[in-house]
């Protein structure tokens, strides 16, 4: 389908933005609320949290807000001891249609816990989501069959029927002692301590706890052989406690994030510790083996209170109070511990002091910021998914003529350019090109997908609903009928689904999707490349190692033999090097770090050239032919 005739195809554009388009959605006055520790949840359209306190009698509010930054609702506000907590640290928790919450401090005011204040030993509490039905259901350290454990600071998970949830102090014969992991029903009745901690398995839980086959996670913040702090299990019952891993410093110290379970692994952050002493982002399996430091903080960026979230193949999370500004970041980094950016520097203005978790709603991350904004009360902020920086095009031939084009996308504003051929707008911000010829006429239709809602639209040939926001499109005849097809793959689970043709589950989080026609029958097969050590495993065909960690994938037919070979490019010295089919290897050198690859046939029909375009400036190299400008910093390449 020709440029000249598709300029109608057009999906509306929202916004234009930066990278993230980062953006503060609510300041905090002070008196509706003030430093909003903890993070945010999601129920039926709205935002919820807590603040720790407030300047009517710094005791603290729970809120809601829409996503928007609209309708900010204070709920309820703590009114403390004797019978109210005060001091939220932790968040929200939905259930059973209510929201349960737990306070630091506040509860039965007697003196008999770590608390020097006397302002209570914490509470544990529910209400409905539009305020009404609030109650505390358990004041702890009041003679309540708690043994003195108090101050609780994380958030609740549930089996269904009992809440979990560890408190930071107390315990067992001292009430300055090294806290507990407990459990509860959501109406209050049969409190039972599952775990006391010592100074042998750890001490001091400060974050909440993951739940998975009747299996508790969690971290505590200082304690084991080291006194660094360590990492968990226990049964819901309380039997099998078993400490997994215990921090030596080295490998982080000073754990006060929940931990989150994906891709068979544990994922989590320490506050110190590593390379650097500014924190680490680590991993384990869920047996406490193959622990593995995949990012140590430096002084520019690092002090990660809080844990990471996953979206696809990337951990994102925040830091406090670390960086030039001394304000905190957003970060991401790849699960293979590869690919860590800086995602947006906080400014006081903006927020600071960020140690709560990420929410990621649809393709929008939000977040609290407990100090800064124009009051320095505090913010709520947003930011956009940013745009995956691997993608799979379906064919880049955009006239029909058997090569391939030099073509552009523009994430920012939907904006598509072929050299020679025309240009339209068809997306908008977020979303991810597909190109492909899906109407089987030998050209390549412009083609998106929209990972917030599951969207797919071909220009002028189909829109549909089709995946999610862990999905990547891998557009490609698959079939044989000449026609590329509707295809998805999930980045955490590895399924592959053809869109009314098949579904397979072939690699695992943080592979990277290599499809192609491997045997040269015309069917496109299901393939995988693992970035962090350079396996390619091919559906159907045995596996094997090519390329090395830091290697970008890109199997074409270099050889024209009908079949694609195994290739890799490497950013750090520009060489691509390709293992054919039909025999023998071929080296070049083209390229440099910050290079994208776009190796497609720019000449000949069927003759591959290595080719990479660079981001920054928008310059084109083809091997054997002269370089060229086509673009613009921030454009995406839609060609093969």
């Amino acid at each position: 389908m020709y440029f000249t005739t598709i300029v109608a195809c057009l999906i509306p554009i929202f916004g234009v933005g930066a990278q993230v388009n980062f953006r503060v959605i609510h300041e905090f006055d002070g008196e509706t609320g003030s430093a909003p520790y903890g993070h945010l949840i999601s129920v039926a359209g709205r935002l919820y949290g807590m603040t720790a306190g407030d300047t009517i009698d710094n005791k603290g509010i729970v809120f809601s807000i829409a996503p928007d930054g609209s309708g900010y609702t204070v709920l309820h506000h703590f009114a403390g001891p004797p019978d109210d907590g005060q001091w939220p640290h932790g968040s929200l928790f939905f259930h059973n249609q209510a929201l349960y919450g737990i306070t630091w401090a506040g509860g039965c005011s007697e003196n008999n816990c770590a608390n020097l204040d006397n302002t209570g030993c914490g509470t544990l509490f529910s209400m409905q989501t539009d305020g009404p039905g609030y109650r505390v259901f358990w004041q702890f350290s009041c003679g309540g069959g708690d043994q003195g454990a108090a101050l609780p600071s994380a958030h609740f998970i549930t089996d269904g029927c009992r809440l979990y949830g560890a408190a930071s102090a107390g315990g067992g014969l001292s009430f300055w002692g090294g806290g507990a992991v407990f459990s509860i029903k959501p109406d209050g009745t049969d409190f039972a301590l599952l775990h006391v901690f010592d100074d042998q398995d750890g001490t001091h839980p400060a974050a909440g706890l993951v739940l998975d086959e009747g299996l508790l996670y969690g971290t505590t913040s200082g304690g084991g052989d080291n006194d660094k702090g360590t990492l968990f299990s226990v049964q819901t019952d309380g039997s099998n406690f078993t400490t997994l891993h215990q921090f030596s410093g080295s490998d982080g110290e000073g754990i006060f994030s929940t931990p989150i379970l994906a891709g068979g692994r544990l994922w989590g952050a320490a506050a110190r510790g590593g390379d650097y002493g500014n924190g680490v982002i680590f991993s384990l399996r869920p047996d406490g083996s193959d622990f593995r430091v995949l990012h140590s903080f430096t002084e520019d960026d690092g002090g990660p209170m809080e844990g990471v979230v996953l979206a696809g193949d990337t951990l994102y999370g925040v830091t406090v109070d670390n960086g030039p500004t001394a304000f905190g970041t957003i970060f991401s980094l790849k699960t293979s511990g590869s690919g860590y950016a800086v995602l947006h520097r906080f400014n006081v203005a903006d927020g600071s002091w960020v140690d709560g978790r990420l929410l990621l709603i649809g393709n929008t991350f939000y977040g609290l910021a407990s100090h800064g904004g124009t009051a320095g009360h505090g913010v709520i902020f947003a930011f956009d998914r940013p745009e995956p920086d691997y993608i799979v095009a379906g064919s880049g031939d955009y006239n029909g003529d058997k090569k391939s084009d030099i073509a552009i996308f523009r994430p920012s504003t939907g904006f598509w350019a072929v050299k020679g051929i025309g240009q339209i707008y068809f997306g908008t911000a977020g979303d991810i090109p597909a190109p492909g010829d899906y109407d089987g006429d030998g050209k390549a239709d412009p083609a998106i997908f929209r990972r917030a809602s599951g969207l797919w639209a071909v220009c002028g040939v189909t829109r549909l609903y089709f995946g999610g926001p862990d999905d990547l499109p891998v557009p490609a005849d698959y079939n044989r009928d000449g026609r590329c097809d509707i295809a998805l793959f999930n980045q955490a689970s590895g399924l592959w689904n053809v869109r009314e043709f098949s579904r397979v589950y072939h690699g695992t989080l943080g592979d990277l999707p290599v499809p192609g026609d491997w045997d040269g029958d015309g069917f496109t097969e299901a393939a995988v490349f693992t970035p962090s050590s350079g396996w390619w495993s091919i559906r159907g065909f045995t596996g094997f190692y090519f390329g090395r960690a830091g290697d970008v994938p890109v199997p074409r037919d270099y050889d024209q033999d009908g079949k694609a070979d195994r290739a890799v490019f490497r950013p750090s010295t520009g060489m691509w090097r390709a293992v054919l089919s039909a025999g023998g290897e071929r080296t070049v050198y083209l390229g440099m770090e910050g290079d994208a690859p776009v190796p497609a046939a720019y000449q000949v029909p069927g003759c591959v050239e290595p080719a990479v375009f660079r981001p920054a400036s928008g310059l084109w190299a083809v091997r054997h032919l002269s370089r060229m400008y086509f673009g613009a910093t921030g454009d995406i390449p839609v060609t093969r």
